[in-house]
C-alpha cells in the first residue's frame, strides 16, 4: 500500500527469485502509474501474476518510459498479452525483452507488434536477448522492422545466431535505415549457415553509404580474419563510425591473433576495442590499446600466461579498464595477495574489478592469505568504479575491513557481493553511517534468507544508493534543461561537491567528466544571484521585490551580490521546504 500511494518513486528494480510467489508485489505493480522506469533481473519463466500486472500497467500508464525485462521468458499466452499491451502503449522510449516474447507469440500478435514498432511507437532504444537455440524467427522480424522504423537510435541484439536469411537481411538495415546510431549484435555461437564473404561484401557497400551509424558491435566470427583487415581499412578511410567493439568469444585463438595483427597494422586502434576475453596467449597482447577487458585465472588451462607475472605487467599499461580474477583457494597465497594489493595500489586506469574465489572442495584458507593488504590498497585506489567479490571466505575482521575500504573509497559507485559466514559482519559495518557516503549508486548482496538482522541494515545501504542515484538523475535533468526546479537545482549543488557523483553524471549523459564539470559550474553560476535562487525554489515568480519599510531598514532586495553570496554560504536549495499550497 505504501508503494502504491507513493508518488515520488520513479524507478523500480526487481531482484527477487520466484517473483510469482510475491502476489501482492505483482498486484501493486499494475497500479504504479507514476513509475518512469521498471526493471526485472529475474531469470525465470514469467508467472501469470506478473504478466497480468505488466499488461495492465502498459495499457494504463502515461509515465512509463523504460521497461527492462530481458531475461523473463514467456509462453504463448503471456507473450500475446505483453505484445498486445505494448501496442497500446504510447509512453515507452526504451524497451528490453527476451526473444521468447516474440518467438512464442501467435502470428497475429507478432504482426501487430511489428507494425507498432515500424509505424506507431516512440521507442528510441531496443534490446532483445535470446537464450534459445531457435532465434531466427525473432531475428528476422526485428531486422525487417529496422528497415522501416524512424525512431530507434540504439539497438542491441544479444546471444543470437545469424542464419542464411537473417545474414542476407542484415546489410539492408545498414543501407536503408537512416536514424540508427548504435547497432550491437552479439552471437551465442559461430554460425556456418551463410557465406561470410557475401555478408562482408554486402556490409562493406552498406557501410560506405551509411552516414548515420556511430557505434557498432559485432562478433569476431561474423567474418573471416581477412575480411576484418578490409573492414579496418574502410573504418579509417570511408566510414563515419567512431566506435567499434569486437566480441571474440565465439572464435578460435588463431583467428583472434590474426584479427589483432590486422588491427595493429591498420592504425584503427583508437576506434576499435575487443570485448571481454580470456587470454591464454603471450604477454605481447597486453599492450594492444584495443584490449581493455582482461580475464585471468589460476586454473591449469590458463597457465600460458603466469598469473603473478600478468599482474605485474598490467601496471605498465594504461589500457586495462576491466579485470576479472578467478582464483582457486589453494593458490591464494601471501605472495599472490601482495601482488594483487600492489596492482590495485598502482593502477590508475582500472574501472571494474571482479574477484571470484573457487572454494568448493577446498579446506579453509591458510593464515598467509593477506586480505587486509588488498583492502587497504582498494581504499586508496582512485580509479575503480565497479567492484564484484564472490565467495571470499572472510573472517569477521576482514569483512569489516572490506566494508570500511569501500566506504572510504572516493570512486567506487557500484558493488556486488556474495559471501558466506561473514555476511552479517560485513553488512553491519557497511551500513554504519552509510548515509555519509555520496558515491554508491548501486549495491547488490546475495545472502541466505536464514541470516537474521540483515534486511533492515542492508535496506539502509540501498536507501543511500537510491538517494545518490536520484541526485544523479535530477542533476542530469537540470543540466539537460528537461527540468528546472528546487529539487533538480539542489541535486546539481550536491553533485558539485562529490566527484564520484559528478563522474556518474558524466557517464549517464555520455560526455566527459571535464565537460560535465564545466556544465555544473555554469549551472551554479546561473543560480548564484538572489533572484534566480528565489525563482527556482518557488518563492517568487520573477524577482525579489520587497514593500518599503517605514523605518527604511535594509531588506532582502537591498542586498548587493557580495552580501547575498555571504548569505548563500549558509543556505542550500535542499534547505527550502515544499510549499503545500503551491501558491506564491
Amino acid at each position: 500500500d505504501a508503494l502504491r500511494q507513493n508518488l515520488y518513486v520513479k524507478t523500480l528494480r526487481l531482484r527477487v527469485d520466484n517473483v510469482g510467489s510475491h502476489r501482492q508485489l505483482c498486484a501493486t505493480i499494475a497500479h504504479l502509474r507514476h513509475l518512469e522506469e521498471l526493471e526485472s533481473e529475474t531469470f525465470e519463466a514469467c508467472p501469470v501474476q506478473l504478466a497480468d500486472a505488466l499488461s495492465t500497467l502498459l495499457q494504463s500508464t502515461a509515465m512509463l518510459t523504460c521497461l527492462r525485462i530481458p531475461y523473463l521468458r514467456m509462453h504463448c499466452k503471456h507473450a500475446n498479452l505483453i505484445l498486445k499491451a505494448l501496442g497500446a502503449n504510447s509512453s515507452l522510449k526504451e524497451l528490453s525483452l527476451h526473444s521468447s516474447v516474440i518467438n512464442n507469440a501467435s502470428r497475429q500478435y507478432r504482426h501487430e507488434f511489428a507494425e507498432f514498432v515500424k509505424n506507431k511507437c516512440k521507442l528510441t532504444a531496443l534490446t532483445i536477448v535470446s537464450l534459445e537455440e531457435d532465434s531466427e524467427k525473432a531475428l528476422m522480424l526485428l531486422l525487417d522492422v529496422l528497415l522501416s522504423n524512424k525512431t530507434l537510435s540504439k539497438v542491441h541484439f544479444k546471444n543470437f545466431v545469424l542464419g542464411k536469411a537473417s545474414a542476407a537481411l542484415l546489410p539492408r538495415v545498414f543501407t536503408e535505415n537512416e536514424v540508427l546510431r548504435t547497432f550491437s549484435f552479439r552471437a551465442s555461437k559461430e554460425s556456418v549457415c551463410y557465406s561470410k564473404k557475401e555478408l562482408f561484401n554486402s556490409c562493406a557497400i552498406a557501410f560506405k553509404l551509411n552516414d548515420a551509424l556511430e557505434e557498432l558491435a559485432l562478433p569476431l566470427a561474423i567474418w573471416e580474419p581477412d575480411h576484418w583487415k578490409l573492414f579496418f581499412q574502410l573504418l579509417t578511410a570511408e566510414m563515419k563510425v567512431r566506435k567499434v567493439v569486437i566480441e571474440p568469444m565465439c572464435c578460435d585463438r588463431s583467428a583472434f591473433r590474426a584479427v589483432y595483427e590486422h588491427l595493429r597494422q591498420s592504425g584503427a586502434g583508437e576506434k576499435v576495442s575487443f570485448e571481454h576475453c580470456f587470454f591464454y596467449e603471450g604477454v605481447d597482447l597486453f599492450e594492444c590499446e584495443a584490449l581493455r577487458e582482461f580475464d585471468f585465472s589460476t586454473y591449469d588451462f590458463c597457465k600460458t600466461v603466469p598469473f603473478l607475472d600478468a599482474l605485474k605487467l598490467f601496471t605498465a599499461f594504461n589500457n586495462v579498464t576491466v579485470l576479472s580474477l578467478h582464483i582457486r583457494l589453494p593458490e591464494l597465497t601471501s605472495r599472490m595477495s601482495t601482488a594483487i594489493a600492489d596492482f590495485l595500489g598502482a593502477t590508475t586506469t582500472l574501472k571494474k574489478l571482479r574477484i571470484l574465489l573457487a572454494i568448493d572442495g577446498y579446506p579453509e584458507p591458510r593464515s598467509e592469505v593477506n586480505w587486509m593488504a588488498i583492502f587497504d590498497s582498494l581504499s586508496r585506489n582512485a580509479s575503480i568504479v565497479d567492484l564484484n567479490m564472490t565467495q571470499s571466505r572472510l573472517t569477521i575482521e576482514e569483512a569489516q575491513s572490506l566494508a570500511n575500504a569501500i566506504k572510504q573509497s572516493k570512486s567506487i559507485r557500484r558493488e556486488s557481493f556474495h559471501f558466506d559466514d561473514a555476511t552479517y559482519s560485513f553488512v553491519s559495518e557497511f551500513s554504519l553511517d552509510i548515509e555519509d557516503n555520496y558515491a554508491i549508486v548501486d549495491a547488490t548482496l546475495f545472502y541466505e534468507d536464514s541470516i537474521e538482522a540483515i534486511d533492515s541494515r542492508w535496506f539502509h545501504v540501498l536507501d543511500t544508493a537510491r538517494r545518490n542515484s536520484s541526485l544523479v538523475s535530477r542533476a542530469c535533468q537540470f543540466l539537460s534543461t528537461a527540468c528546472c526546479n528546487r529539487r533538480s537545482a539542489g541535486a546539481v549543488e550536491v553533485v558539485a561537491r562529490h566527484p564520484a557523483l559528478l563522474a556518474e553524471v558524466a557517464e549517464v549523459m555520455s560526455v566527459s567528466e571535464t565537460h560535465v564539470d564545466a556544465m555544473v559550474r555554469g549551472a551554479l553560476r546561473t543560480l548564484a544571484d538572489m533572484h534566480s535562487f528565489m525563482r527556482v525554489v518557488g518563492v517568487v515568480r520573477e524577482r525579489v521585490e520587497c514593500h518599503p519599510r517605514e523605518d527604511r531598514r535594509l531588506q532582502l532586495d537591498d542586498l548587493n551580490e557580495d552580501c547575498w553570496r555571504a548569505v548563500r554560504r549558509f543556505i542550500r536549495f535542499e534547505d527550502v521546504r515544499d510549499n503545500p499550497s503551491g501558491v506564491l
